[in-house]
């Protein structure tokens, strides 16, 4: 009962702590962005119309953001032959398609939730260890778990590099003028991947940044294909 409750405790504090990074990461970027005597001018945040766009464009922003994150996680999987058997967009079930490769494709509502599940990356993992298109295949070199991890975030935070980038130029050479709003979205994109960053695992669920750890951690201990048994 003690050890339940305290797994229970230990896994809101992750989320809280989860939370706080971010909307620190999100915040230092707006001063970034606006400066502080802008935001003591209020810059027209108390304006309806500016927080009802700041809306419509963060729920479009978060599942852009998801789509992007998982398909890196995706693609590298595919790369290097790793079977994928789910890729799940937001949460509950509202349409449900097995494609030819054999994964589950899930789109639900699209919030909050995204995953592209390995073979052998969760519960299986053990089970799965012998199976050449598992995750955690015993002679799949950790470095590819490592591209695997870090896949969704390196794709994320370039295409979010890209938009700052286009904003800039649209901005200092084309005298274009960029909406607060659709800074803030892409900086909380950035915030989610910085985010992701921190080494946490709550249950049997990972972040990049945890698997990413383990991948090194592996790499360092790894044997040769020719040297195994």
């Amino acid at each position: 009962m003690v050890k339940d409750t305290l797994k229970i405790v230990s896994e809101i504090f992750v989320v809280a702590l989860f939370l706080l990074v971010l909307s620190l990461c999100l915040f230092l970027a707006i001063i970034a962005t606006i400066g502080t005597e802008a935001i003591r001018n209020t810059y027209n945040l108390y304006q309806e119309d500016f927080w009802f766009a700041v809306k419509i464009y963060f729920c479009f922003a978060c599942i852009v953001e998801m789509i992007v994150h998982e398909y890196g996680h995706y693609y590298f999987q595919r790369k290097f032959n790793v079977a994928v058997t789910i890729f799940r967009i937001g949460i509950f079930s509202l349409f449900k398609r097995k494609t030819k490769t054999g994964t589950d494709f899930i789109l639900g509502i699209p919030i909050l939730a995204a995953e592209s599940r390995a073979l052998g990356e969760l519960e299986d993992r053990e089970k799965e260890k012998n199976n050449s298109q598992s995750f955690y295949y015993i002679r799949r070199h950790p470095k590819e778990r490592l591209i695997i991890s870090l896949g969704g975030i390196g794709l994320t935070l370039s295409v979010c590099v890209v938009l700052l980038a286009s904003f800039y130029i649209q901005s200092e050479f084309l005298n274009v003028e960029i909406p607060l709003y659709l800074y803030i979205v892409v900086y909380f994109a950035v915030a989610t991947q910085i985010s992701n960053l921190i080494p946490l695992k709550i249950g049997k669920f990972g972040t990049d940044a945890w698997v990413a750890i383990e991948s090194v951690r592996d790499w360092v201990r790894f044997k040769k294909p020719s040297t195994l048994s």
